[in-house]
């Protein structure tokens, strides 16, 4: 793993939550096991038996699933100053609504990036490539393309009460960020599996080499949540036995 230090900022945390919550109720629907109705089951329900919750509904769990993809589209985007009415936001996340805006049109990319992970979590690996794809989904409705590292450095700045701008942090410069990314991916399934170290300490430091590497000109705060979302349900599933670790 790349050895670089980073700003851990409190505006995140909401947003984190959201993606544990978003990742626990996943894996519930992923892993449940369906019993008959007991005697004093409402009728029409059937009872979902998992070690998280010791019993839950179907239809209760997909109302939770529904609203934690609205809350982390909302949280995840807004931390990022991207913002739409509650009822928008609901309406673009569950109903497919047409962004109108560009805001819109940030919070729709991300949307269909949080669904493909939903679905399809187990069978991403954390490599270059997914990445690239995931920063493409999430631009899809942009008039500029995604998916591309950045073309020139970057740096993460500060306005100070005066107006002036003062440096925080200086990522890895462009032309070193394929390689850098390609390290990370590397390092990651080393640590996983030559190392054996544990998955829920491998994550998040992969995620936070992500964020000092910042791969994008814009978007790295949103794609690492994405990411932090996709690795915890791989974890999960690695550990019960639904993953084999090679496919990481």
């Amino acid at each position: 793993m790349l050895q670089r230090s980073a700003r851990f900022d409190l505006a995140t945390l909401p947003s984190l939550a959201v993606m544990v919550a978003s990742s626990c109720l996943f894996l519930l629907g992923c892993s449940r096991e369906e019993h008959p109705p007991s005697p004093g089951d409402a009728p029409g329900f059937s009872v979902v038996k998992n070690s998280m919750t010791g019993g839950v509904s179907k239809e209760v769990l997909k109302t939770m699933r529904k609203i934690a993809q609205v809350e982390s589209a909302e949280s995840s985007n807004r931390i990022e100053g991207i913002s739409a009415p509650r009822k928008r936001i609901q309406g673009i996340v569950l109903e497919n609504t047409n962004p109108t805006n560009r805001s819109e049109q940030e919070i729709a990319g991300y949307r269909d990036a949080l669904e493909v992970i939903h679905e399809s979590a187990m069978e991403m690996e954390f490599s270059p490539n997914v990445i690239k794809q995931l920063h493409s989904m999430m631009y899809r409705y942009l008039p500029q393309p995604g998916g591309t590292w950045k073309p020139v450095d970057n740096e993460i700045v500060e306005r100070q009460p005066s107006g002036e701008l003062s440096v925080r942090f200086r990522p890895v410069p462009a032309v070193a960020t394929p390689q850098a990314m390609e390290d990370l991916a590397k390092g990651f399934k080393r640590a996983l599996l030559a190392e054996e170290r544990p998955g829920l300490v491998v994550g998040p430091l992969a995620i936070l080499d992500f964020l000092c590497i910042h791969p994008f000109a814009d978007g790295n705060g949103r794609i690492s949540r994405l990411l932090t979302l996709q690795l915890l349900v791989r974890q999960e599933s690695l550990e019960k036995g639904d993953l084999n670790s090679e496919t990481f």
